[in-house]
């Protein structure tokens, strides 16, 4: 019998030797043969059967059998099945090829359309971290205001420190707030003033002096503020006027009962209050009275039975306020320490009385100053009556040794140049007279007392007629 030839295994050998040569990336010389054989030579018994859809399967007769295949059969059926998986291979391959054809052409497209979206993204992501930064800050800020109103309001982490308030008669709520937080028992008057007007009931502030802390609650503040205070018929106005001495001071102080006088000049004389000020007046044993000069006159509300320190620090917050930044700019363009000024307004201030005839005395002293060699002292009259009138009475016990040194630092008849220390305490217009002074070209003056007219000389002649001009000398 003849050996039939298995279809399958020949089908198995062909996939090998194509395998084979894809391997190498050579051509398949027997799949382009069948390729052409199976398009150019067409099998003519094959006729093209058209389908019938109304075919139906007709199951065996039971007496029916299937006839085998003879070998011719056998293998054109192989042959034809061969062909036709030549055709899928092919249309296989095709379509991997036209598969890949595009993507090659379109590969700088997508390539720039996917930087596109990269850079999209990262704009993208940019944005999202400036607002979640921006939602973090406004947060922090938030929660920080919150915890500054609640520790405020509650008096929460702030120093437990007893702080004396004065309230005048007749104080707003927002002076109220005011005082309060200048006197650092609050951090925000606004914030106080917000609660009180929220609070259901009615709120009732006295006047008076009042010990509070630091440490208080707003609630417990207000609840100490509606009591009347134990001090409150104690309210003491005094106004000093321009150009008082420090014991006049402190006599008045003395005579309205609101603290000694010989504890007063004691402490204001030698003792720090924390004011930045302080530390440029000079500690120059030689003058009388150290702080002489700086008791800035003013209208002050004092209460009975005060300390000379709460007095003392209620002048001295004022003097420092009145000389603020652009006074001690000032001082750059004339060339003068703090101390000096005053000392030299001091003069200024018991020499003339009118703003304008201060700055033009003013510019005679520092004409004065400047031709030193011609003009070595000052020669000034208030110099002389400050250590004869005020001064004498206070050196006890009294020596005449002691009465002509000091005659000798504060006199600008026998002194050169300015005097040891302040003569008085000068007001806001000596002061701006020295920091502002006209120039002009004279070097001497001289006023009436009466009338309060200065009268100005460039010669020592002039100045002797003005003299008698003034009333200050007669013939």
């Amino acid at each position: 019998m003849k050996e039939q030839k298995n279809p399958f295994e020949d089908n198995k050998k062909e996939d090998n030797k194509k395998e084979d040569n894809k391997n190498n990336n050579q051509p398949d010389e027997n799949m382009q043969t069948i390729e052409t054989t199976a398009e150019e030579i067409p099998n003519e018994n094959e006729q093209k059967v058209p389908p019938n859809n109304n075919k139906q399967e007709v199951p065996l007769d039971e007496n029916e059998q299937e006839i085998p295949l003879d070998d011719n059969e056998l293998t054109s059926g192989g042959d034809d099945w061969l062909g036709d998986y030549d055709e899928i291979e092919d249309i296989y391959e095709s379509d991997q090829n036209s598969d890949a054809t595009p993507l090659l052409e379109n590969d700088k497209d997508k390539k720039s359309s996917k930087k596109r979206r990269k850079k999209k993204k990262k704009g993208g992501v940019t944005k999202g971290i400036i607002f979640a930064v921006s939602v973090v800050v406004v947060s922090v800020a938030l929660a920080l205001t919150f915890l500054f109103a609640i520790s405020d309001m509650m008096g929460v982490a702030k120093p437990n420190e007893e702080i004396r308030v004065d309230i005048p008669k007749g104080s707003s709520t927002q002076q109220i707030a005011e005082i309060l937080q200048e006197k650092n028992v609050i951090n925000s008057s606004l914030l106080f003033r917000f609660f009180t007007s929220a609070q259901n009931e009615e709120i009732n502030f006295q006047y008076g002096t009042f010990k509070l802390n630091s440490a208080m609650s707003y609630e417990e503040i207000i609840q100490r503020l509606e009591q009347i205070s134990a001090k409150r018929e104690g309210i003491i106005s005094l106004t000093f006027p321009e150009g008082i001495r420090l014991k006049e001071i402190a006599d008045m102080l003395l005579l309205n009962g609101v603290c000694d006088d010989e504890e007063f000049i004691e402490e204001v004389n030698n003792k720090s209050f924390g004011f930045s000020f302080e530390k440029e007046v000079s500690h120059d044993t030689e003058k009388f009275h150290r702080m002489e000069g700086f008791i800035f006159p003013d209208t002050y509300h004092f209460f009975e039975n005060q300390t000379p320190r709460e007095v003392i620090t209620q002048i001295f917050d004022n003097f420092e306020s009145k000389f603020d930044n652009e006074k001690r700019e000032k001082l750059k363009e004339i060339d003068m320490t703090m101390e000096e000024v005053i000392i030299l307004a001091s003069i200024i201030q018991q020499e003339a009385s009118k703003p304008r005839d201060m700055r033009r005395v003013a510019g005679v002293f520092f004409n004065r100053i400047q031709y030193n060699k011609i003009f070595p002292r000052l020669e000034s009259d208030p110099t002389r009556v400050y250590v004869r009138d005020h001064l004498r009475t206070q050196i006890k016990p009294f020596s005449d040794v002691v009465y002509e040194n000091y005659m000798k630092l504060y006199n600008t008849y026998e002194r050169k140049g300015l005097p040891v220390g302040a003569i008085c305490n000068p007001g806001i217009d000596a002061i701006n007279a020295v920091l502002n002074p006209i120039d002009n070209k004279y070097y001497y003056f001289c006023s009436n007392v009466d009338t309060g007219k200065t009268y100005f000389a460039v010669t020592l002649s002039e100045h002797e007629q003005n003299l008698f001009k003034a009333g200050i000398k007669r013939s």
